[in-house]
């Protein structure tokens, strides 16, 4: 059966409006109902809109008689359910899903009661799903796609030849069975690699050409990205009009020494985790940390979603998007969403982008951060984020992100040890970390300048 085409997938889009059933959608473009099954539960993306209207989304609503859950006298008359939060405070709280979204036609796509709807919802958006299919087919072309014994039969052969003075398209050519037709361009590039015992030194005239430049790639792991494109995030973004989405990214210091771990929310504060280590494991320790400072409902409010570089780094999205649960650490319980800018692509983050330029400021680029801590790193991050910005209308990034978190934010911030500093005692100079990071760092300046001292 031929492939789904854009054409096809907004036909489907616009009869779930219409409110036909799966077989009447599988008559109108073509396919079998089984087709149109596999692509609603594969391509429909998350969406929170409406959620937590009212405390019907825990599973036990009808049924609920429990009392003080927050182990206050609040005043309620009869039975916690009554009161609006108590599915935050409640250790029993598991959230309902629709029946709809568990039987066709598995969306939302139509509903009537799609904007009373407290329930997490999905939805089936012909862009996305063409999106994330494009996308699933480039990941599909990348790789090594050899099974381990073809790889020892071929790194046999490769080995057996070489030591003989072979050339690579002779060891081709002499054991096709084992090459299954790759090319002789494939098995440098499969050597380049490092999944056989030979390097290119190892392979006639093979440095005697300078290889084209080309970008390194920036990921340990290229399929973390697949459903989690800068395209699903605008759809996701369009999706959920409103949400405040942070930016993460990495500021390195001297190479091979340690790096900030950058977070930039929509009101421009910043912060930063000095650590040793530039891993994923890092990564997710800092998130991690986060999610208990802050607690469940505030950092699902503070991080819906998290838009991240391509480092390495970031290559583990499942332990960011998912804490481990308290009664049973081998369960993950979601917690926000990542998503990916495009390699190479700057610009789709800007803001923590622009962000950097006011931390290297203090933190001028080609100083090392190996004699900082986070305590030196909190006091940068203090004056950063109490300086006024033109675009926040004369007011700080601060003050912003009090003014949209409230008293959890302000405390939030507390805890991570970034305070709010008055005005008339701001400084943006290398001098607010000490005197001899004041002098390292007049030293970079006057060496990038041609003048040594």
């Amino acid at each position: 059966m031929a492939q789904m085409t854009i054409q096809t997938r907004q036909d489907i889009e616009g009869c779930l409006k219409r409110g036909m059933s799966v077989p009447q959608i599988a008559t109108k473009v073509g396919k079998s109902p089984q087709a149109i099954t596999a692509e609603l539960k594969t391509r429909r993306i998350d969406s929170n809109k409406g959620l937590r209207r009212s405390n019907a989304i825990c599973k036990w609503y009808r049924e609920c008689k429990r009392t003080r859950v927050c182990d206050t006298n609040c005043g309620m008359d009869k039975w916690c359910k009554n009161c609006h939060q108590c599915f935050l405070q409640c250790p029993e709280f598991e959230p309902r899903t629709c029946d709809r979204l568990i039987s066709p036609p598995f969306v939302c796509n139509g509903c009537e009661n799609e904007r009373i709807c407290p329930l997490p919802k999905k939805f089936y958006v012909a862009r996305a799903a063409q999106a994330d299919r494009d996308s699933k087919l480039h990941e599909s072309r990348k790789g090594i796609h050899a099974t381990n014994k073809q790889i020892a039969d071929m790194n046999a052969a490769i080995k057996d030849g070489l030591g003989k003075r072979q050339s690579v398209r002779h060891i081709i050519v002499s054991n096709a069975d084992k090459f299954r037709g790759l090319s002789e361009k494939t098995i440098y590039t499969y050597v380049g690699s490092g999944i056989f015992d030979v390097g290119r030194g190892d392979l006639p005239f093979a440095c005697m050409r300078r290889a084209p430049k080309k970008p390194a790639e920036t990921k340990t792991n290229a399929k973390c990205r697949v459903g989690r494109t800068h395209d699903l995030f605008v759809l996701w973004k369009e999706q959920n009009q409103g949400v405040r989405v942070p930016e993460a990214d990495t500021l390195k210091g001297r190479v091979g020494g340690s790096v900030l771990f950058t977070i930039q929310f929509e009101c421009q504060l910043m912060l930063a985790f000095h650590k040793e280590r530039e891993t994923a494991q890092t990564w997710t320790g800092i998130v991690n940390m986060l999610y208990r400072v802050a607690g469940r409902p505030l950092f699902m409010q503070l991080f819906p979603a998290i838009l991240e570089d391509n480092g390495a780094p970031f290559s583990d999205p499942v332990m960011t998007e998912n804490a481990r649960a308290d009664n049973n650490p081998l369960k993950l319980v979601p917690r926000t969403r990542v998503f990916y800018c495009d390699p190479y692509c700057a610009t789709q983050k800007p803001h923590v982008e622009r962000n950097h330029e006011e931390l290297r400021r203090i933190l001028v680029k080609g100083t090392s951060f190996d004699g900082l801590d986070q305590d030196d790193i909190n006091v940068a991050l203090s004056h950063i984020n109490s300086y006024t910005r033109l675009s926040l209308n004369n007011s700080t990034p601060y003050d912003e992100f009090v003014k949209t978190y409230g008293y959890d934010g302000r405390r939030f911030l507390d805890r991570l040890g970034v305070v709010r500093i008055p005005a008339n005692e701001v400084t943006l100079d290398p001098y607010v970390l000490g005197k001899r990071f004041k002098r390292h760092a007049e030293r970079i300046i006057l060496r990038k300048n041609g003048v040594t001292k």
